[in-house]
Formats: structure tokens, sequence, C-alpha cells
């Protein structure tokens, strides 16, 4: 597959989350300032500022809005490590929250991120920055691929990321959630190579898996990493875990399969 069609599915993948996920708005009959930054839950003079528009300003139907991106600021989280993982200059990152490197950073606070037209086609893959040394994942002894199998149901020993209970989402988006703990590890059901590691709203870190045939594997819900874009991954190895979802106030475990842009029923993608 070339980096055009993969980037194509990348982009239909990443705009077939919810709606705070998307980087543009068009205008609908009724809609109002307040009513679209409520939804992206965004400041309405952000939503204004980030459109070249003033207070006043009139809605056209089939107008489109740029939305901008946020991220919600989590336990040792640093301005440096935040613009690493989310794709943006250290400097873009301060200026558009209107911040200096010595502004307290607290832990639950959101900051604003600039998205463009183009931020997730174009812009590198962002690397979530290195844990610290001695957890999963960092410089301690511990890390990816420490538990030789993952989570089995049935007597066919088919693969699943997480073994909670599961639940199908339905709606605009198809996969499973998976209720569990946090810190419970999450595990790759296929073998292939990581695409993608990165906050994605709604999901806390998000890690996407390209295997051979093309299927498309994303494992949600993640608070830390344990793989990085580039690593190669195989059924059963550790490659994430829990956090708790910053919406529903509990740890969960979300699973995506898409294949050519398509969204794959979970339970019929292949386990390889």
């Amino acid at each position: 597959m070339n980096r055009q069609t993969f980037l194509l599915i990348l982009t239909i993948f990443l705009l077939s989350f919810t709606a705070g996920a998307q980087s543009e708005y068009k205008v609908k009959t009724g809609d109002t300032f307040y009513g679209i930054a409520l939804i992206y839950d965004v400041p309405v003079e952000l939503l204004l500022t980030h459109n070249g528009l003033e207070e006043g300003s009139v809605l056209r139907v089939d107008q489109v809005l740029k939305i901008p991106g946020t991220y919600e600021v989590k336990p040792g989280d640093t301005y440096y490590g935040i613009s690493r993982t989310v794709g943006v200059s250290l400097a873009e990152l301060l200026e558009y929250n209107d911040r200096t490197e010595s502004t307290i950073l607290l832990a639950g606070e959101t900051l604003q991120i600039p998205v463009s037209d183009d931020h997730i086609v174009s812009a590198p893959v962002p690397v979530p920055p290195d844990p610290p040394s001695g957890e999963p994942g960092g410089s301690g002894t511990e890390g990816p691929g420490t538990s030789p199998s993952g989570p089995k149901d049935g007597p066919d020993s088919y693969f699943w990321p997480h073994p909670g209970s599961r639940s199908k989402l339905t709606g605009k988006l198809k996969g499973e959630q998976f209720s569990g703990n946090p810190g419970d590890p999450v595990f790759s059901v296929s073998t292939g190579d990581v695409i993608w590691v990165a906050p994605y709203r709604g999901y806390n870190k998000l890690i996407i898996v390209k295997s051979a045939d093309t299927h498309v594997y994303a494992y949600g819900g993640n608070d830390l990493c344990l793989v990085n874009v580039g690593d190669s991954v195989f059924p059963g190895m550790e490659i994430g875990r829990l956090g708790v979802n910053p919406h529903e106030g509990q740890a969960k475990a979300f699973f995506f399969v898409y294949k050519d842009g398509e969204p794959v029923d979970p339970g019929k993608a292949p386990r390889l």
C-alpha cells in the first residue's frame, strides 16, 4: 500500500470518531456559535478567533468552521512532552494557550491544540514522550511483550485485547468496548506494525496497528503505551495499560478494526 492510500485510510478512520475529533464543521440551519462550541467542548471565544471571526459575526448555512483541538492534562505531563505527543511545536502550544513555560500545568485542565485543515493527513505521526525510568516501556527492566499471551474468549482461544465484560459500540462508531480497571494490560490481537500512538479525544491514548493484509486495528483507552510508531507487534503482546476515561470516570478499553477505510466487525477480524 503506497503512502497516499495509507494516509487516505488513516484519515477516513480518524474522522469516523466522535464529533469532538473532527477538525471542521459545516454549519446547519439553527446552529449557533455557542451550540457548536458546546458540542466540541471549546470556548466560544477560541472558536471565533480560530476562524478569524468576531463576536456578533453571523453564521451562514454550509459555512465551514475550523475546530481547534484539545488535550486533557494528565499527572506528570510537561509542556514539552505534550507538544511532542500532539505534534506541534512547544512555542506554538504555549502561544496558542497564552502561557509561558513557567505557567503551572495542572492535571485535569484542558489545553487547546491548533488544528489546521491538513493536520491529521500531513503532519508527522506523533510519538508520545518516553515514560520515566522504571516504568513499563521506559528504561527499566519491564517493557513491550512481557506478557506471552493475551485474554482469550471461549474454547477456540479467540484473542481479544482485554478480558473484561464486552459490549458493542453502536451508531456512527462501530467497535467493541471492555470494562476494566486502571493499569489493566491491553493486548494486540494480531501481527503488524504500529502506525499511530497519540492521545485521541475521548479515548485516552490510541494505538493503531496495520497488519500485512492492510487491516487496521485500533486500541483506545490507554493511559500508558508500551509501543512506539514503527514497532512490530504479535498476538498476545502487551501494548498498553488502561487509564480512566475522562468522560465516563472509569477505565475502559476500546477496540476498532478497519479495512480499506471501512469498519470491520472486530469479532470477525483476522487474528494472525
